[in-house]
């Protein structure tokens, strides 16, 4: 783990530091806003994307439909099995 970023400011600080990410679980909704501009930099980086959210995958902007979406109040269990499972996907193309 790189780091927790509650804002999407302090996301993006992290990303200009972390050249090699491989793998982001974002939340949707962050103190100043949405991820959804974390997410646009990471999958220009080619970072796999995970949602962690309270949100419905239909209320995704079309862009992120195809990202795996995992509804809170799931686990950690839950989330690791699924961000292993996007990444391996992701590995496969």
């Amino acid at each position: 783990m790189i780091g927790y970023a509650p804002s999407a400011t302090k996301a993006l600080e992290i990303i200009d530091r972390s050249p090699d990410l491989d793998l982001a679980v974002l939340d949707i909704r962050l103190l100043d806003g949405t991820s959804f501009e974390v997410a646009d930099q990471l999958r220009t980086r080619g970072v796999c994307v995970v949602f962690y959210t309270a949100t419905q995958p239909a209320e995704l902007p079309e862009r992120f439909r195809d990202h795996p979406v995992v509804e809170k109040p799931n686990g950690a269990e839950v989330v690791y099995l699924e961000a292993m499972r996007a990444f391996a996907e992701r590995g496969a193309d």
